[in-house]
């Protein structure tokens, strides 16, 4: 299955990263930038990130403008997230309990840069429609693979299991009942800019 990519595309095997607090410093800044403008700007209190990895951007961006914070990633990840009082103002939650645990309404569900990792991204986008509503605002990011000069495969950066184009990435999300709202580049670094799709999930199918 090639998840809309285009035939003969190359990918990598599936690997488990561990973020460092220098990478939650880094990387997706103007992801979280957005989805705090997008906060602010719908009055929203509530956000789910899936794959938050260390939450430094949380903590800067989002948790002094939003009341209630979920963050959901491996649990190893997770143990570490804990230990830390810093990060106090989140609810950490284990992505093998992920679903389970979340039974309120959400505003805002983030997965940024996460969905290029994963051998099947399919599972991401239903559990994401398992706990979105008709009015949850879905930001998803990814990095646009026609910025990083490697257009056939496989990414050049080995914890990417895949990399879509913009279109490629409109497609596969509309395919998966995914409404359209937004979809726009951000310059992440100089080598690469990030596909930002802000969407809503179909419940009439």
């Amino acid at each position: 299955m090639n998840y809309e990519i285009k035939d003969g595309y190359k990918t990598n095997p599936p690997r488990q990263m561990m973020q460092t607090k220098d990478d939650a410093q880094t990387f997706q800044l103007q992801v979280y930038k957005y989805v705090r403008e997008l906060i602010i700007n719908n009055q929203l209190e509530s956000l789910l990130d899936i794959g938050c990895g260390m939450p430094e951007k949380l903590k800067l961006f989002i948790a002094p403008i939003c009341k209630k914070i979920w963050g959901v990633d491996h649990k190893n990840v997770i143990d570490e997230i804990v230990k830390n009082e810093s990060y106090g103002f989140g609810t950490w939650i284990d992505s093998d309990t992920f679903g389970v645990e979340l039974c309120l309404r959400i505003d805002v569900i983030l997965a940024a840069d996460i969905i290029e990792h994963l051998e099947n991204p399919i599972i991401l986008l239903n559990s994401i429609k398992e706990v979105a509503t008709e009015t949850t605002f879905i930001v998803i990011s990814s990095p646009d693979r026609e910025t990083l000069n490697n257009p056939n495969g496989p990414p050049n950066n080995l914890n990417h299991v895949r990399e879509w184009t913009k279109v490629e990435f409109i497609k596969f999300l509309h395919l998966n009942n995914f409404i359209i709202l937004q979809a726009f580049w951000v310059t992440e670094t100089a080598n690469y800019k990030d596909i930002i799709v802000l969407c809503k999930v179909r419940k009439d199918v």
